[in-house]
């Protein structure tokens, strides 16, 4: 086995020899773009929305409170897998270009992973009433 054979087949974040492949530079770095793009773009339509949300004169008490616990649950549930999957990718991917090693944050990337369904799902059960009273009924029958 040749360890410092290369490959030009798919997207090379290395190459065996440790020389960074060029195409792998330029596809991180639109990656990264787009990742940070759509992360502002997301925070920028929440507080819109949270801002239109608090204009609204036409809206009940009741109706205003479910719309800012849905843009609550909605705001969290971009939140979790940009922690729990695009920032593991972020460190993964970019600190090796920058000649760092691993960090503490990376060493918990698999973790992350493991448990983003999970806390994506716990979002909407405690955060919206009938789901959280459905849960409280079954672990009280249990």
């Amino acid at each position: 086995m040749d360890l410092n054979a290369t490959s030009v087949d798919g997207w090379l974040i290395y190459r065996i020899n440790d020389e960074v492949a060029s195409l792998s530079k330029v596809s991180v770095l639109i990656m990264d773009f787009l990742l940070l793009f759509c992360l502002s773009v997301s925070i920028i339509l929440a507080l819109k929305t949270y801002l239109c949300i608090k204009r609204t004169k036409t809206l009940s008490v009741k109706e205003h409170s479910m719309q800012l616990v849905l843009l609550a649950v909605a705001s969290i549930q971009t939140i979790v897998p940009f922690i729990c999957v695009y920032l593991p990718y972020l460190f993964v991917l970019n600190l090796p270009f920058a000649n760092l090693g691993s960090t503490a944050f990376t060493d918990a990337a698999p973790f992350l992973h493991c448990i983003f369904p999970t806390l994506d799902a716990l979002v909407v059960i405690t955060m919206i009433k009938p789901f959280r009273v459905g849960l409280v009924r079954i672990l009280r029958r249990q």
